[in-house]
């Protein structure tokens, strides 16, 4: 018999055997890709990370799954989990313009202002509509560096592209506020709801809801952010400002059923204790407060805002050397708080330390 044949003929069992593997294994994704879009598309979050991750454990380069899951961690506010995906699918192979935009959106999230100007740049392959997004996004970015004019150039470029684009009438409101222009403000943000869908109709409304909080029309501000809520597809950040806004006006019972709409979402969130917290801090409950907060913190243990309240539940209950500890993390992570360097003030008094109260509260008088 030839050799050649013989070999061939032992080999061809492995072949088919191979093909066969790598068959059923393509089948397997392509059923959890089906289940997971399936989910994706009918906000059933979790299911939909599942079936993606299960995607990845078998074809960890499939750029399509990294990209789906980025924009899920997105919806639900995992912004750094999102950024992650968004890069591996880029790694992977995705194209650029299907992912530039929702990584910046990830970055700026998470005050990555730096690596937004470096990576969403123009491209000639972009539409004007994609060229107009990358410099609101540009322009965002400059906000948060405090560079203004710059930021202000950005959004007047893109609405020489588009020029009813809702993402840059919104960053033009928010250089308004800055300015404290708040009637311009207004005007941007009601302009901005004109022609706004999607994730921008979010914005839009939740913008015109920070700016009734600002003037302390707190009714109003809740029903611009229940708004945003309901066009949301997952409102976690919209209910921790509905909280706050139904605390400004003692309506503990609206904040507690907000709390439970927050409590009844897919995912556990430290905005639940956080919120309960609020309530007891100003029902003058400080050791109840103190232990939401704690638990909060756990969850989150960087933000300012549950640090403050911590050293603030501290001092009221008398622990001023604890609260010390907490306002100081404070000012480190926001120097610019004024609440916290009147309130580390009055505790380093109460410490007899003088010098230190004067030093807390040094910056405010310079900012007069």
């Amino acid at each position: 018999i030839n050799l050649n044949w013989l070999m061939l003929i032992l080999c061809l069992p492995l072949v088919i055997s191979c093909t066969s593997g790598d068959q059923d294994k393509q089948e397997l994704v392509d059923g959890f890709l089906i289940s997971a879009n399936e989910s994706l598309s009918n906000d059933e979050f979790k299911k939909a990370i599942i079936n993606f991750k299960q995607v990845l454990k078998i074809q960890p380069e499939n750029y399509v799954a990294r990209q789906k899951l980025g924009e899920t961690y997105l919806i639900i506010g995992d912004d750094a989990s999102a950024e992650k995906e968004f890069r591996a699918a880029l790694k992977y192979g995705a194209d650029r313009l299907d992912i530039i935009f929702n990584l910046g959106d990830a970055l700026l999230a998470q005050g990555k202002s730096d690596e937004v100007l470096q990576e969403i740049v123009v491209s000639e392959r972009m539409s004007n509509t994609q060229r107009a997004r990358t410099h609101a996004l540009k322009g965002s970015a400059f906000i948060q560096n405090n560079k203004l004019d710059l930021a202000a150039q950005s959004f007047s470029k893109a609405l020489e592209l588009e020029p009813q684009f809702a993402p840059a009438l919104l960053g033009q409101a928010a250089l308004a506020m800055s300015e404290n222009r708040q009637a311009t403000t207004r005007l941007l943000i009601t302009k901005a709801l004109e022609t706004a869908k999607g994730p921008d109709l979010v914005e839009a409304w939740r913008a015109l809801g920070e700016l009734e909080y600002i003037q302390q029309n707190y009714a109003a501000a809740d029903e611009d952010l229940n708004r945003a809520a309901e066009a949301s597809r997952y409102p976690s950040r919209l209910y921790v400002r509905r909280i706050q806004a139904a605390i400004e006006i003692l309506d503990f019972e609206k904040a507690e059923k907000i709390i439970q709409l927050l409590e009844n979402l897919e995912f556990e969130h430290a905005q639940v204790p956080y919120g309960r917290g609020l309530i007891a801090f100003r029902e003058k409950r400080y050791k109840d407060a103190l232990a939401y907060f704690t638990d909060a913190n756990i969850a989150l243990p960087e933000s300012v805002h549950i640090l403050f309240y911590m050293g603030a539940c501290h001092f009221e209950l008398g622990n001023t050397a604890k609260a010390e500890e907490y306002l100081s993390l404070v000012i480190k992570k926001a120097p610019e708080s004024e609440s916290a360097r009147k309130l580390l003030s009055q505790a380093f008094l109460y410490l007899g330390n003088e010098y230190s109260a004067m030093s807390a509260i040094a910056p405010l008088a310079k900012d007069m």
